[in-house]
Parts: C-alpha cells; structure tokens; sequence
C-alpha cells in the first residue's frame, strides 16, 4: 500500500509546555491531512493531570471512532494519555510511545486502569517507540505486534548556526523540568562557586518549586516567561546545552539545540545516545560533567565554532522531512503482513 496523507487519520493533542517548534504533533502535517486534537473537544484547555483534563481526555477517546470511517490507518500520537477504548478493527492502528512503561508492570498501583490500557495496547497493528531501549521492552510484551524504534523529529530552526564571537564567560544552557536530574545541577553550581568559574547557568522551564534554590547562586539566570523567538535566542547565545536526566525517550531541549547548532553534554542514557551526535557528550558523574564543560572553555572560539557548524549539519537527520519517511515506511510494512488493502 503506498501511503497518502488522506488515508491516515492522527488522533492526539498538543502540550502546553512544548514550544512552537516542538512536540510530536508536528509530524501530522507530514503523514495526515486530518488532525483529531483534543485541546478542541469539551474542557480542552484544562491542565494536565486535572479531573478536567481526564474527563476531556476520556470524551475524546471515546469519540474518535466516529472519525474511523474514511481512513485506513489510525495513528495515535499521546496514547499513553488517552488510548482505552478507541482501537478500532479492520483499521491499520499505530500509536507511538513517549513515557515509560510502567503501566505494563504486574504491581502497577492502579490495576484496573493499566489492564484496560494493556488491553488496548494489544489491539495494535504497530507501535512507534522514541528509543531502541522501548522498542526492545515492549517487544517482549506483545510479540505479536509490530513494534520499531523511529526518532522524535524537529522542525528546521535556522538556516545556519550562530557563530560565537567569544567565551569570557561561558553560558550554559539547562532547558525543561520533566526527569531532571537537579542534583547534579546543585553539584554543577557549588563546583562553580567553589572554583570562582565565570560560567552562567542560564535555566528555562525550570520546575517554579527551585527557582528560590537555584536563585540564590549568583551565575544563574531563570526565564520564567519567554515568546518563541526570545526562548530560541537564549538556546542559541548559549555555547553549550546541559543535559541531565533520569529518564528519556526523545528528548526536545535536545532536538532544539542539535537544531541550532548547540552542542550538548548529557547524562549518559541509552536513550539519549539514541538521539546523540558525534558533537554530543556524556557524562556518569560530576567530575565527567565539569571535565567535559573545562574542554569547551578551553577551546579557541574557531575551534568552537567548527563544533557549531557539525551540529548543525548533523541535525537535519532529525528533520520531520526525513522521519516521515520512515513512518509512511513502517505503514506499509504493518499492511504488507497484515493483508490490508
């Protein structure tokens, strides 16, 4: 089956929290020519985690099979968030994996809801997973089903890097909250007081519960509001990205800075080296970190800026241009062995 934009139908949402050129919902206009959002449906504009939210979320579940009937592929983009009962037979049905797995464990504190959604997880023709790590775990619980590891995407950001003129004071970027690591921040933060380090942490999207923490250092500087131009630029000024993590499958504060430009140092996760390029660095422990930040700062800034250009060129690999493509790929090979037409 050669794939259209008009034979599949993406069901999902967008996050408040994602910038604009952000999120997984960019790649519909790529694979669909229909967009079933449920930020449109009743109590769309609630927060997540709210009864609000959950009641929204469960409206549209429950609604989108009434869209099924000029489709042949369904893909689901959040299904972890919402997929229950929406499933539908003699469809092509796709959902792609974002957020750990946990609800597959025998001991899940909430049973009920995580055997309903395993049930539904079983009803899949094919799953999409953000990490090979994923892909491999969720293998081994549904055999049957088609499962491949595909990357997160980004939106081409510039057309060329930034070049830095300088690295007085080297600027170090830490972007988001979910699975962050603030330990090693905290230790990142007392090396540079102790060693009197003119590096500058600057922090977006940080957690509001530790922006009197981390205020008080004196190198740091916390956004709390920025427009999308503004957020980008401060990404873009910055000379490195720094990374720490518990958990990832894709990651964006990563995307967004492969896509301008801005090598990163991250912590030393599967899933991350998933997403890594050969500018990326890793780290298991504090002095890796530091060690890894005193080479950039010793780099001469055409040094430097040689680094800039390979991530730059690099990232195109993640462009949604190239990802769909591997996408429409796995449809086909889903109705190849399944027999749809």
């Amino acid at each position: 089956m050669n794939v259209l934009k008009n034979n599949v139908l993406a069901c999902g949402f967008n996050f408040p929290h994602h910038s604009n050129s952000s999120g997984y919902h960019h790649l519909v206009p790529h694979i669909s020519n229909k967009f079933l959002n449920a930020n449109s449906y009743l109590f769309g504009n609630s927060k997540f985690g709210s009864l609000m939210r959950k009641i929204n979320l469960l409206i549209f579940d429950l609604l989108i099979p009434l869209q099924y009937k000029n489709y042949n592929i369904i893909h689901f983009i959040y299904p972890e968030n919402h997929i229950m009962f929406s499933v539908p037979k003699n469809k092509i049905s796709v959902a792609t994996v974002h957020l750990p797995v946990d609800w597959l464990e025998k001991n899940h504190p909430r049973k009920f809801a995580a055997n309903i959604r395993y049930n539904a997880f079983s009803k899949l023709d094919g799953i999409i997973t953000l990490s090979q790590e994923q892909s491999n775990t969720l293998k081994e619980y549904f055999p049957n089903i088609m499962v491949k590891f595909i990357p997160h995407g980004i939106n081409q950001l510039v057309s060329q890097p930034v070049m830095m003129s300088d690295k007085q004071n080297l600027k170090i970027v830490i972007i988001g909250s979910n699975f962050r690591d603030y330990k090693s921040v905290t230790d990142l933060l007392n090396f540079i007081q102790r060693e009197s380090k003119s590096w500058e942490l600057h922090m977006l999207g940080l957690d509001k519960k530790y922006h009197e923490e981390f205020g008080r250092y004196q190198n740091v500087k916390i956004y709390k509001y920025l427009d999308e131009t503004e957020y980008m630029n401060v990404i873009a000024n910055s000379h490195v990205n720094y990374l720490p993590v518990t958990f990832a499958t894709a990651n964006n504060a990563l995307l967004e800075s492969h896509a301008l430009g801005v090598p990163t140092i991250a912590t030393d996760l599967d899933a991350i080296r998933d997403y890594s390029l050969s500018t990326t660095r890793h780290f298991n422990s504090n002095k890796e970190l530091i060690n890894h930040i005193i080479n950039i700062d010793n780099m001469s800034i055409d040094e430097y800026n040689l680094i800039r250009e390979k991530t730059f060129k690099e990232a195109k690999k993640f462009y949604w241009e190239n990802i769909k493509v591997e996408v429409n790929s796995f449809y086909d090979e889903i109705s190849n062995i399944k027999g749809y037409k």
